[in-house]
């Protein structure tokens, strides 16, 4: 189970808007526009990466629960 706290720190969280996927799977490999990041920090990438699968979840949480809603309202 996650902990609060661990959920605030990740909280906001994001990949780099200048970065791709790949450079992330590229960074252990020396390569990529990630690359530094990833033999200088390379907790830093996780937590992007951690943050942004936290986004993405949320914002499908949100778009399910608005197509619920949406199919609900259609039905009355």
């Amino acid at each position: 189970m996650i902990t609060q706290p661990t959920l605030e720190k990740f909280r906001g969280r994001r990949m780099d808007p200048d970065s791709t996927l790949g450079d992330y799977w590229a960074a252990p490999g020396d390569e990529g526009n990630q690359a530094y990041n990833w033999s200088d920090k390379p907790h830093r990438l996780l937590y992007d990466l951690i943050g942004e699968v936290m986004h993405l979840r949320a914002e499908i949480e949100q778009l399910k629960t608005k197509a619920i809603e949406t199919r609900l309202e259609q039905q009355s």
